[in-house]
This record gives C-alpha cells, sequence and structure tokens, in this order.
C-alpha cells in the first residue's frame, strides 16, 4: 500500500455501491519463515532511529521476512544514467544486520520514464537489472515486480510488457551472471472492481496469461484484504475466499504448480471504514487460518503493518499497525506473536523428484545450464548452531545422477585433512531404496569439499564420477555427476532411490562447527534408514516434451483425446490427441498438449475428465505399468480408485470402472498403446 487512500479501497467503495526463497545468511534462531511484515515505502524516509525501532520490533514477533519498496522514481530520479542507492542501501543493510530476509517491491514510476503506457520498457529491465546486480549477492534473491499494478494505471498489457517481462529478464540476467536463480513474483493484486482504469483480480490474472506473462513470474502475488469486513464471510469481493478462482486460470494455463503469495494483508483500527482493536486480532488470526488451508499458498504470509504511520482517525491508512502509532500494543500484537509462534516451518518433504535432463551438463561446479533449478532447501540443523544457508536439486538421464548444490556461508575454510570437518557438501544414495541401518554394497556417502579438488566416498567408490566446485556470490556450489554403473542399478522413469544432502560448516578454522542435512540423522554416514527419497521423473527439463497418441489394443481406430471436458476417443487427428507423463510422488499424470489440463476422475469413475486439477488431488494420480506379455500394451490405474480406464461400452468417452487386472487374455478395453510422436 501507499500512504495515502489506496485505489483498491476507492475501487471497494465504489464496488459495494453497485451491490512469498533465500533466507538471510545470519539467521536468527526464532525468525519463522513463513511470516513477515509489509511496510511499503514510509520505511525508507523514517529517521534512523525509528527505522530501527521498527525492525527490532518486526525482528522481536518471530517474523523473518520485511517487505519495502526499492523505488526507482528515488534511485533514477536524475535520470537513465544515474543511480542512487543510499536510501535502499540504509534500509537493507539495517534489516540484514538484524537477522532479517528481504522481499524487494521494485516500484515507483520515476518521472524522466513517463506513463504505465507511453515508458520504454528497457529503461526499467537496465534499472532492475543494476538493481540486481547490487542485492543479489546481500542474499535477497526473491523479488516483486511492481505494487497493485492493477489499480495504478498498467492495463494488463501494459503491465507484462513494460514491468513484468523486462523486469523479469532483468533481474534473472542479474542472476545468471552471479552464479544464483532468483524468484519473481508479479505484482500484489489489489481487490478492485474492474472499470477502465482498475481491474480485478481475476480480469488481471486473466489478462496476465493472454499478453503472454507465463513464463515471466515464479509466484502471483497477492493482496486479499477483505476489511472492513469478517474474512471468513463470503462476498463479491472477498478474494481471501475468492483467491482459488486466481489459482484456476494459474491451472488452466498450465501454471498449476506456482504458488500464490500474500505479499500484504491486514486490517486497520480506523473510526472510518475500519474495525476494532479485538476485530482486527480475530480477523487476522482468522485470515491466516484460511490462507494456509489453500494447497497452492505458498512463500511468507506478509501482514500490513507493523505500526500505525499516524493518528487521522478518518484515515484507514494510518491504523494498520499491531502497534499503536505511540508504540504501545494491541491486541492483536499477541495474537500475531502466538500465531507466528504455533505455524513454525513444516519440515523439510522427503521426497524430491529428479527432472530427466535432457540438455548437456558441463561438471566444472557452476550450475549455468538452463536445466538447474537449485531451490530445495537444506535446512535441517543436526549440530551446532547453522548460520548458513543451503539448496539443491538432482537431475538425471540414462547415464548419470546429477547432483547441484549451492551454499552461502560468509565464512569458507579448508585447513582440515578431513573433508567433513571443514566446508563441504556431502551426498548419500541408497540405489536399492531399501533404507536400512547399515549401509550396503551399493550405498555411498560422497563428498566434495569447497576449494578441494579431490572427491572423497566412504568407501572409495568413485569410479566414473563427474565432480567440480566453484565460488559463487556469498558462498561455493558444488556438481556431481554419479554414473548409474557406479550406483549398480538402471534408471526407469518412475523408479525411487533413497537420497540425502548435509552441509559441513566450518567458521574458524579447526573441526567443524555445525551440520544441516535435507532430511536424515547424524547417523547418515552409517545407516541410510533417515535418508529422503528421489523419484526418476520423465518430465524434461531444458529440452523438448515427449507427447505420445494413446490408442486402444481393443478398438485400434479409437485414440484419446481431450474433448473438452470428456475424455473421448476418435481417429487420432490434432494437438487434442497428444499427451505427456509427468511424475508427481510416485505417480503418472497424463497432460494434454493442447489444452494443458490433465486427466483425472475427481467428478467420479464415469467421468473421466482432462480439465485443471490440482498436482496434490489424488484423483490426477496414474500407475501406468505393462499389462501385456507379448506386445507394449500398458494399462493405466486410477489411484484414487483402484480401477482401469478403458472404453468397453463404447460410449464415445471413456470410464474408469473396471477392477478386473487386464492380460493378453482378459480385458483388451483397459489396454492402451503409448505411441511416441
Amino acid at each position: 500500500m501507499f500512504r495515502r487512500i489506496s485505489g483498491w479501497f476507492l475501487a471497494i467503495v465504489l464496488c459495494l455501491s453497485f451491490f512469498s526463497f533465500v533466507p538471510n545468511r545470519a539467521e536468527a534462531a526464532a525468525a519463522n519463515p513463513n511470516f513477515g511484515f509489509a511496510t511499503g515505502y514510509s520505511i525508507l524516509t523514517m529517521s534512523e532511529a525509528d527505522m530501527n525501532a521498527w525492525l527490532n520490533g518486526i525482528a522481536a514477533t518471530g517474523a523473518k521476512y520485511i517487505r519495502f519498496d526499492f523505488s526507482w522514481a528515488y534511485v533514477q530520479s536524475g535520470g537513465s544514467g544515474s543511480y542512487n542507492w543510499s536510501q535502499t542501501d540504509r534500509v537493507v543493510d539495517a534489516a540484514l544486520a538484524k537477522g532479517l530476509s528481504i522481499l524487494p517491491v521494485v516500484s515507483h514510476l520515476t518521472g524522466w520514464a513517463g506513463s504505465p503506457s507511453t515508458m520504454n520498457p528497457t529503461d526499467f529491465r537496465n534499472f532492475v537489472y543494476n538493481l540486481g546486480l547490487r542485492y543479489i549477492p546481500k542474499g535477497i534473491t526473491a523479488y516483486e515486480m511492481w505494487n497493485e499494478a492493477n489499480i495504478q494505471g498498467f492495463s494488463p498489457a501494459n503491465y507484462v510488457t513494460k514491468i513484468l517481462i523486462p523486469g523479469a529478464n532483468g533481474i534473472r540476467q542479474a542472476a545468471s551472471q552471479l552464479g544464483e536463480t532468483v524468484t519473481v513474483v508479479t505484482t500484489g493484486l489489489a481487490p478492485a472492481a474492474t472499470n477502465g482504469t482498475h481491474w480485478s483480480m481475476l480480469d488481471y490474472v486473466t489478462g496476465i496469461y493472454a499478453n503472454g506473462g507465463k513464463n515471466y513470474f515464479d509466484a502471483l502475488g497477492v493482496h486479499p484484504y477483505t476489511w472492513p469486513n469478517d474474512p471468513t464471510v463470503m462476498t463479491n469481493w472477498n478474494w481471501l475466499l475468492k483467491t482459488p478462482e486466481l489459482y484456476d486460470v494459474m491451472a488452466a494455463n498450465g501454471d498449476g504448480h506456482k504458488k500464490l503469495w500474500v505479499t500484504e494483508n491486514g486490517y486497520p483500527t480506523s473510526a472510518t471504514n475500519g474495525v476494532t482493536e479485538a476485530q482486527q486480532a480475530q480477523y487476522m488470526e482468522d485470515a491466516y487460518e484460511i490462507w494456509k488451508s489453500f494447497p497452492f499458498a505458498g512463500g511468507p504470509y506478509l501482514m500490513y503493518a507493523y505500526k500505525d504511520l499516524g493518528t487521522d482517525v478518518t484515515d484507514p491508512e494510518d491504523f494498520f499497525g499491531i502497534v499503536r502509532h505511540n508504540g504501545t500494543l494491541k491486541p492483536a500484537h499477541a495474537t500475531v506473536v502466538n500465531m507466528i509462534a504455533s505455524n513454525p516451518p513444516a519440515s523439510p518433504s522427503s521426497t524430491v523428484t529428479a527432472l530427466n535432463v535432457t540438455s548437456a551438463i558441463t561438471v566444472d561446479g557452476n550450475l549455468n545450464e538452463s536445466g538447474w533449478t537449485v531451490d530445495t532447501s537444506v535446512s535441517k540443523g543436526l549440530s551446532g548452531t547453522p548460520n548458513n544457508t543451503a539448496a539443491y536439486d538432482v537431475m538425471w538421464n540414462n547415464s548419470y545422477l546429477y547432483v547441484g548444490v549451492k551454499v552461502l556461508d560468509g565464512n569458507l575454510y579448508k585447513d582440515s585433512a578431513n573433508s567433513w570437518e571443514d566446508d563441504s557438501v556431502e551426498i548419500y544414495i541408497d540405489p536399492g531404496h531399501n533404507h536400512t541401518t547399515a549401509y550396503e554394497a551399493n550405498d555411498r556417502q560422497f563428498m566434495k569439499g569447497y576449494n578441494n579438488a579431490a572427491l572423497f566416498e566412504k568407501n572409495n567408490n568413485t569410479s566414473g564420477v563427474l565432480h567440480g566446485w566453484a565460488p559463487i556470490a556469498g558462498g561455493y556450489s558444488v556438481e556431481l555427476a554419479i554414473p548409474w554403473s557406479n550406483l549398480g542399478i538402471a534408471p526407469t522413469s518412475g523408479a525411487t532411490i533413497g537420497f540425502d544432502i548435509g552441509i559441513n560448516d566450518d567458521d574458524n578454522g579447526g573441526t567443524r562447527d555445525s551440520q544441516l542435512v535435507w532430511n536424515g540423522t547424524i547417523m547418515n554416514w552409517t545407516d541410510t534408514s533417515g535418508f529422503g527419497d528421489a523419484v526418476l521423473s520423465a518430465t524434461p527439463t531444458g529440452g523438448a516434451v515427449t507427447y505420445y497418441k494413446i490408442q486402444n489394443r481393443w478398438k485400434d481406430i479409437q485414440f484419446l483425446y481431450d474433448g473438452g471436458t470428456r475424455v473421448n476417443y476418435g481417429n487420432g487427428a490434432g494437438d487434442a490427441y497428444l499427451w505427456s507423463l509427468e511424475t508427481y510422488n510416485g505417480y503418472t499424470r497424463i497432460r494434454n498438449k493442447a489444452t494443458g489440463e490433465y486427466i483425472h476422475i475427481k467428478n467420479g469413475a464415469t467421468n473421466v475428465e482432462s480439465t485443471a486439477i490440482a498436482a496434490s488431488d489424488a484423483t490426477s494420480h496414474w500407475t501406468i505399468a505393462s499389462s501385456s506379455a507379448t506386445t507394449t500394451a500398458k494399462s493405466i490405474k486410477s489411484a484414487s480408485n483402484n480401477s482401469y480406464i478403458n472404453n468397453e461400452t463404447q460410449l464415445g468417452y471413456v470410464t474408469c470402472d473396471r477392477t478386473t487386472v487386464p492380460s493378453d487374455t482378459a480385458w483388451s478395453s483397459e489396454q492402451w498403446f503409448f505411441v511416441q510422436q
């Protein structure tokens, strides 16, 4: 929000008249990355004392994140060649020193750049690129592209072409040069009614996709304010309860894997259009409970605001704080502190998906090929007090298992005879997926150290392994390509292996000071039972998707196609007949090329449909297995009802209601050929 009666509030009044990381390296132990506060522009202009009081107060709540404006208008007030970072640097350095992480909202159109309709996108791209070069090395790796653009004069088309695409390209280029990855969050969308100058959340998201914005963001930002109303009560403009409508648009456009981030939400206690202080406390708790129930909820939940900005009881903007302007605490302060303490970060997932790499990988430690997405956090502390952060990615092809790890750490050492006493990465593999309490013959513990050309494996099983390390901004990275021959298995799509990552940290020379792991225990070096799992997915990285026509064995002129809602069968002509296979938690999801939608039975076994559906929904999970000893025919079995897709009743569409296991002698209507295109 800006320091004024906001446009989104005016839009709501008009409407009513008609009826989201990489944490800071010096992370405080109590900081909860699920939460933060949005401060807007105001913190940039505060005195040193007031700014530090705000930052200390935010940190004391247990929240990890602060979101504030990185103002284009201020930094480049003097023209395209001028850069004055002093205002931003002051707050960034103070926040990081207090253990807070930062979500910048890159915003405020600078005067010389023109208007939303006339600005040159290259100017914004250059600004964001230079911003990234300055702040990515400080550990800031998520960036929100503008604030409430849907009520700031940017049509969806102008936003995509003049802000989102140039901004994403600029920040991603900077990250690539620095050997980092970044998260691009769209503008935080404000509640509004579409009226020619404002656009509703739903219309704006639809417009982002219609204007080519799909590939230029990683998360959708929302500001699901409901004030002055109760967030649990549905109204036409309650975009907290209606947020699933936005996700449905994303899923329909093939972005069902992306998350939505709340980058602002709160309730003012003003006399005009406000709520009582008791209601503020209750509504803030209720709103978060609703939000965390959504499967698409991601990123930090950012509350607006920490402290009241003024005392004008007619101005809601003065009263969003959980602390009064005089420094005393509102009831919401205790509520928020308890909410943060009661919702700690989730335990790391025990399963990671290894995508199928189709492009060439040079194993040199740099992790700069397009296939790498190094974003799975390693954050489980086993010993000491970890003050570093790490993330990894894992990929595979028929020759190698590829592992890439990035470590951010301000103190790096290589001064011991044993790698585990220095800064180093451990990679644990249980190829047989047996999770035993002792290492078996093919189990591996690889160790690659900072500034170390050697590779360690506990039983010296390093045959054929390619390895490298490289310095990166703020730390180091390692990269391994482990041949399947070393692990004693042949890879297959859908296979699961035991897998884990460990990070050793030496802060001052000598022995190891702390250790992080992704999933396991301090006994990973001798016991594989605590490892997580890596699932080998057929979904490719950096290469063309493989498509299939799905042909029935019984009626070989009948191919499955997306009929709009139902999955029908026909003659096999057109993209509606092409399907790709994606792995999810050990199952297969079947996606149509023409629509981007997935086969499921959410509405019953006789309604095999292809529509947008959440990846986690078990009705879209299938087991595809060989059903014939003499042909390549396969069965398609539902994970939700244990029945098989078939065309037995010849209705023009398929059903999933037969439980007899298909074979060469029975039920060829349940058998399908996957004909690669």
